[in-house]
């Protein structure tokens, strides 16, 4: 009796370690790169940051941002939370980089605390 309850125990142990750990699947995968959040700063790429507190796609407003995934703009990074972004953001330049500048002074204005959608 008390080895069929050990078994019955282990058993139980073990579904819910799975059943915890389940969730714990690499977030990056099929988006090529390890995600950094919240902001561009934490990216060692060495490169120089167009905005090094963005923490939002501006094409998209997505997160999380990936290293692999960047256009560069005077000589400063900006981060995209996917290669579409990334593309939709180099063809059309003109109709993104306003945009993204005003976040990013309603994010100077939070101190750096704002997200797009946040009002």
């Amino acid at each position: 009796m008390k080895k069929r309850a050990l078994l019955i125990t282990c058993g139980v142990v073990f579904a819910l370690s799975i059943a915890i750990t389940a969730g714990c699947s690499d977030p990056a995968a099929g988006r090529g790169g390890d995600p950094k959040e919240p902001v561009a700063n934490l990216i060692e790429d060495g490169a120089t940051k167009y905005y090094k507190h963005q923490a939002w796609c501006p094409v998209c407003n997505g997160r999380p941002l990936y290293e692999k995934h960047y256009v560069d703009v005077d000589g400063k990074r900006i981060y995209f939370d996917s290669a579409e972004c990334a593309e939709k953001f180099k063809s059309n330049q003109s109709k993104y980089l306003p945009t993204f500048k005003e976040q990013i002074e309603k994010a100077k204005n939070h101190e750096g605390m704002w997200y797009p959608n946040m009002g």
